[in-house]
């Protein structure tokens, strides 16, 4: 046999039904160039026909052993399982999904025994199969910008080049072991588990003196629908990530270098993310199940934060350290992640146990020195002040005993004259008359004299409390703890505020129109909504203070988008739009029903994308489009992300608006700007056809001569509709013109802009018979109107559409 390939390797193969890619995962094994391999498929319990490939394929390769799983224990378990039947020199875990390149064992090996590794680490490449999700971002696994190639590390020392790099944590499939590294160590898989992963390579690099990466993309990872982690959540998975964050730190807990504080800022590291990442399926499942899932994430949370407890004080954490105010910052996080709605009483009890470490602290250090619960000494308390106070309280407070003979010393007074805690106070110079045992310095400000004092006094023990817990013991304590307290305080106060109901992107210009719409929607929220505050910001606040405006929306807020004309990239107000969606990805959103449009030119592709990433990343989006040809758009672009719905215009969700008024002459009220479908020239046909047929005719515009301010709003509208509830005809090409005609009773003659807005909304009033369309202006001069009886007749407006402005505020609740 070649010399080169003396060592076996096992290669691990858990399989549970990936009938489709078990296959060629094996045969990326079995074709090797490296042939001294035992190939372990273990079977979990598959329900398809995994079994049956694997075991055709054994009969050909006498190296491929098939272990099976009675009932499905997952990929934890199968891992072990194999791990335990395996006899080489050398382990490799590869998915059953997956497969390596021909040279993978053979140059792995190589590097193992030339350099005598306990672990080797490669790249990865990527290879998609199926639909993906648009949103979906795959992994980089190339680290030859991390980690230096070739170079024989620690296992601290590999890590360390992670830290503050975009570098990723290794997956187990991308480590080649060697097996008796892991036998020694005890290196297993936790079973029962999600995100294993992560503990293994934990164990392994907190264990590993000799580690190498080379820079090969051996491994290649498959996405594909069924692979990928869904935003499922379940108790299950909330157990795992505490499950494997406990066992994280049982592992520390089981170390025994404690003087190294980089595994524990690790540590720290990974549990916050693995914390964090289940955090993010809280907002997207049923509510019940997330209620049920909140209850046990803060009872296991409770239970994580006992145990690293225990991890802080065997490296002598107390509360000046960052280690220590993780806790307070990742309580802090929970809870701006959870928000409104779910019960925060757990919150104030998980303060108060990390509040009690502190006193869990001092009380094991003090029983550490074993002196106070001795009943055979007697022991001297040097310092009467708030510091040597609150240590004893401490200690006393978690259920420490004082059996010994305790006597207080100060440096200067006239000893047995006072008391301090119903004990003698006596002067160091006269200390050694009690015979103590040993003397217990409680100072700050004079930690180091009253030591030297003591020493210099009593020929006894000396120990300094001050120096054991921390230089920055009571300054970090009253402010990093109380600031702490007070952010989470303040926090969960806000998190208690009702719900509001916050309007963006109001109008801050002329159009009339735009007004009528955001009018409507406060009156139909006040309707059903009475107890709920209503803030608006409009489209100018966003533009010129962003951060501040969005710094005031709380997380349970509902944001509404005002209806109209501008979602797209054709207005300002459009473009702003993507950025709203993604400072509120945390808030309901509800856009009220809009029209969509993209212009034809060089950037429309980028405005679309815009959007795409903006709404993909939402995880609740209601956008209410008001015509058929923006409701096939966002459909077409959104649909898989957010839920598309079609509505009128909420102006036309209210009562009429006609008055008894005499009506004279026409009402011409035609665009110019760029929504304008129509020539110059075209106009003044208009207008000259109009000449001829009415005595009266007046120009008009849905733009108000100056700025809308909140106050003008109502009379400013109202006045718009007295000047067309007084036309005997409207003839426009403007939509809020013709909603007006209609909610008037106004007779109107409408044509289209330039994106079919007005076609579109004319459906839902298509039937009112003092409203008529026409889909080119040559229609309209073909028409007669005096022949058109309808504007000789008094009309009012009927709403229709009570149904479906209940359905619209629906949507506020569900």
């Amino acid at each position: 046999m070649d010399r080169s390939m003396i060592a076996k390797v096992s290669v691990i193969i858990p399989v549970y039904n990936t009938e489709a890619y078990v296959e060629k995962a094996i045969l990326s094994v079995v074709s090797q160039s490296y042939r001294n391999i035992e190939i372990i498929v273990v079977d979990d319990a598959s329900t398809d026909s995994s079994c049956t490939i694997v075991e055709k394929m054994a009969e050909i390769d006498k190296r491929i052993k098939l272990l099976h799983h009675e009932k499905n224990k997952g990929l934890s378990a199968s891992r072990n399982t194999g791990s335990n039947y395996s006899e080489g020199k050398y382990i490799y875990f590869l998915d059953s999904d997956d497969y390596i390149a021909p040279d993978c064992i053979r140059i792995c090996v190589e590097e193992m025994e030339k350099l005598n590794l306990d672990i080797l680490t490669f790249d990865a490449t990527t290879e998609c199969i199926g639909k993906i999700p648009e949103n979906f971002v795959k992994v980089d696994y190339d680290r030859s910008n991390v980690v230096e190639p070739y170079r024989v590390f620690s296992g601290r020392e590999f890590v360390e080049r992670y830290l503050g790099t975009k570098g990723v944590m290794s997956p187990t499939w991308l480590l080649f072991l060697r097996k008796q590294f892991l036998d020694e160590k005890g290196i297993t898989f936790l079973e029962g588990a999600h995100y294993e992963d992560n503990k293994f390579y934990f164990d392994c690099m907190l264990h590993s003196r000799r580690v190498c990466y080379i820079p090969r993309s051996f491994y290649t990872r498959i996405y594909r629908p069924g692979s990928i982690m869904t935003s499922e959540l379940s108790r299950n998975k909330v157990n795992s990530v505490f499950d494997i964050s406990i066992g994280m730190i049982n592992t520390l807990l089981d170390y025994d270098d404690f003087s190294d504080l980089f595994w524990l800022q690790y540590l720290e590291r990974q549990t916050f993310y693995i914390i964090f990442h289940i955090l993010r399926y809280f907002e997207k499942v049923d509510r019940t199940l997330a209620e049920e899932c909140y209850e046990l994430f803060m009872l296991r949370l409770s239970e994580f934060y006992m145990q690293l407890f225990k991890v802080l004080v065997k490296y002598r954490i107390i509360v000046e350290s960052k280690e220590y105010l993780f806790c307070y910052s990742m309580l802090y996080e929970i809870v701006d992640r959870f928000g409104n709605g779910y019960d925060l009483t757990q919150v104030g009890t998980t303060l108060e146990q990390i509040r009690d470490y502190q006193y869990y602290a001092i009380y094991h250090i003090l029983s550490e020195i074993g002196l106070l619960s001795d009943c055979g000494k007697t022991i001297g308390i040097y310092g009467i002040g708030k510091y040597a106070e609150y240590v004893i309280n401490s200690y006393l407070r978690v259920g420490g005993m004082i059996n010994a003979r305790l006597f207080f010393i100060k440096t200067d007074c006239i000893s047995y004259e006072k008391q301090f805690k119903g004990r003698p106070v006596v002067c160091i110079k006269e200390a050694s008359k009690e015979e103590p045992d040993a003397i217990i310095v409680m100072s700050t400000k004079y930690d180091s004299e009253m030591t030297v004092a003591a020493k210099r006094n009593v020929k006894v023990p000396v120990y300094s409390i001050y120096s054991i817990l921390g230089s920055s013991f009571i300054s970090h304590w009253d402010n990093e703890y109380t600031e702490w307290v007070e952010r989470i305080c303040n926090l969960v106060i806000e998190c208690s505020k009702p719900a509001r109901i916050i309007i963006v992107n109001t109008p801050s210009h002329k159009n009339v129109g735009d007004y009528m719409i955001i009018r409507n929607m406060e009156r139909l929220i006040q309707q059903k909504y009475l107890n709920y505050e209503i803030i608006k910001f409009t489209h100018d606040e966003i533009i010129r203070n962003k951060q501040m405006v969005f710094k005031q929306i709380r997380k349970q807020d509902i944001v509404l988008l005002g209806g109209g004309g501008y979602l797209g990239s054709l207005w300002n107000s459009g473009r702003v739009v993507p950025s709203i969606v993604k400072e509120c990805r945390n808030n309901k959103i509800i856009v009220f029903p809009q029209s969509i449009y993209f212009p034809d030119n060089e950037t429309k592709s980028e405005w679309i994308n815009n959007y795409s990433d903006a709404i993909t990343h939402h995880n609740n989006i209601v956008i209410c489009t008001r015509d058929k040809y923006s409701y096939e758009m966002a459909n077409s672009l959104w649909g898989e992300y957010a839920k598309i719905a079609l509505f009128p215009d909420v102006v036309l969700m209210q009562s009429d608006q006609s008055r008894d008024f005499s009506r004279q002459g026409v009402l011409i009220c035609l665009r110019t700007d760029i929504e304008s479908n129509m020539t110059e020239e075209t106009r003044k046909r208009i207008i000259e056809k109009m000449n001829t047929s009415f005595a009266v005719v007046r120009n008009t515009s849905m733009h108000y001569e100056k700025i809308i301010f909140e106050g003008e709003i109502d009379g400013v509208i109202e006045n718009k509709l007295d000047e067309i509830r007084r036309a005997e005809v409207v003839i426009t090409d403007t939509l809020h013109c013709m909603i007006s005609c209609a909610i008037t009773g106004t007779p109107c003659i409408a044509l289209d802009n330039c994106y079919k807005k007005v076609r579109g909304v004319f459906e839902w009033i298509k039937d009112i018979p003092y409203i008529k369309f026409f889909d080119n202006v040559e229609m309209f001069f073909n028409f007669e109107i005096k022949d058109w009886n309808e504007i000789y007749k008094k009309w009012k407006y009927e709403n229709h559409f009570e149904k479906e402005a209940e359905q619209l505020l629906k949507l506020i609740d569900s």
